[in-house]
């Protein structure tokens, strides 16, 4: 279920991460951003519940495919 691959695109506010680079996404795609586990850079307990990387409902109401998927999007 974990990912790994190339980046091949990049937002404008993008700063860690540049196309080519070799990247790795774990068990969870995304979290609130807001409190105080995630500030703390501890998604994994987000009071708001994070989205699984498989198997998870995202933001937009799409299910995560993990591993599977194409291609995914995730936050820096």
């Amino acid at each position: 279920h974990e990912i790994v691959g190339i980046v091949t695109e990049v937002g404008s506010a993008v700063t860690h991460y540049k196309v080519g680079d070799h990247v790795g996404v774990g068990t969870y795609i995304d979290s609130c951003r807001e409190c105080e586990y995630c500030n703390d850079r501890q998604e994994v307990n987000c009071v708001k519940g994070g989205t699984f990387t498989f198997n998870g409902v995202d933001k937009d109401g799409t299910v995560t495919k993990g591993g599977y998927s194409s291609y995914i999007v995730v936050h820096e």
